[in-house]
């Protein structure tokens, strides 16, 4: 840890808003929290492929009309403990017993 700077060791590193390297425009659509996954149009992944499957319209007329928003992104917690909960779910786990559909 000795290597790591102090400001990154921490749990969650949140950079700061003008940081070059970690934080990326914003999308272009209105009331969209996402980061622009596409640098030269300006959209999140989820509007980007929303724009190509429609055939690439004008940006002007995209934006005007963009669709429904798009699902949003839950919390690390939130993901972790879903992950946690698939876990327990799981009907055999290699890293406790040996699946019993394998031969061995």
């Amino acid at each position: 840890m000795a290597v790591v700077r102090s400001e990154f060791r921490t749990e969650i590193y949140v950079p700061a808003p003008d940081d070059p390297v970690f934080i990326a425009d914003e999308c272009a659509v209105t009331d969209c929290d996402r980061t622009a996954a596409s640098a030269r149009r300006g959209l999140c992944n989820a509007h980007d492929i929303r724009f190509r499957k429609r055939g690439r319209p004008p940006m002007t007329d995209f934006l005007a009309e963009p669709g429904p928003p798009v699902r949003g992104r839950r919390s690390l917690a939130a993901m972790a403990s879903r992950a946690g909960e698939l876990r327990r779910r799981t009907p055999f786990s290699t890293a406790r017993e040996p699946c019993p559909l394998r031969q061995p």
